[in-house]
């Protein structure tokens, strides 16, 4: 089981086909139904948080519940790491907001604004071949507030805090993640608001924008 986890997580966050996309989470789903929520004991730390991961992104509030009930209770025997469940508190949250905003327009439109202009700089240097921007588009605005929060910072001369912003220079050609304050808690903190562990956003990322560094794809 814990080989069949990685690739429905992959096809939901790296495809814009949503045939494939529905496939990958009726596969998932099948294997909640089967086996319940897998734990680390049987599947492992990474697999067993990835499921959580891939079970509570973009599901029906009702779904997200279930998961979260059985993810809390599996918290309590030490059978799932805990940032598992701060990041479907998280995404329940998340969801239970954009409901809510839904029924009302924005109190800061100039704020909002704001926030949009400086991730649209933020995609413009990104290069269109092999990169699917479609895709990376849906994980940006899921990950948008502290992309921009981890920018500022950056430009500012001070480590990011999420671990958001990714870059590649002379000296590391490759994308990798720029200095993170307290780098020790920082999936904690990107669970608290929904985000997935810096790990496997870096190699989500890597694998969607391929030649975002033009050194590291002049190496292969």
């Amino acid at each position: 089981m814990a080989a069949r986890i990685p690739q429905p997580l992959h096809t939901v966050l790296a495809t814009d086909d949503v045939n494939q996309e529905a496939a990958a989470e009726a596969e998932a789903k099948q294997i909640f139904l089967k086996h319940g929520l897998p734990t680390i004991a049987d599947v492992g730390d990474e697999a067993a948080y990835e499921f959580v991961v891939l079970m509570c992104s973009r599901r029906p509030a009702d779904f997200q519940a279930k998961i979260l009930l059985k993810a809390k209770e599996a918290v309590s025997r030490h059978a799932l790491a805990p940032d598992a469940v701060l990041y479907c508190e998280a995404r329940v949250r998340q969801e239970q907001v954009k409901a809510r905003v839904k029924r009302r327009p924005p109190t800061h439109p100039a704020l909002r604004d704001e926030i949009q202009r400086l991730l649209t700089t933020d995609q413009a240097v990104r290069q269109t071949k092999d990169f699917d921007a479609s895709k990376m588009e849906q994980i940006d605005r899921e990950h948008e507030a502290a992309m921009v929060y981890d920018r500022s910072s950056r430009e500012g001369g001070r480590k990011q805090l999420y671990g958001e912003n990714l870059e590649c220079n002379e000296e590391n050609p490759t994308l990798h993640e720029t200095p993170i304050e307290d780098e020790e808690h920082v999936n904690v903190r990107r669970a608290r608001v929904g985000l997935m562990r810096v790990e496997l956003y870096a190699r989500t990322v890597t694998e969607l924008s391929p030649s975002v560094c033009p050194a590291a794809a002049t190496m292969k």
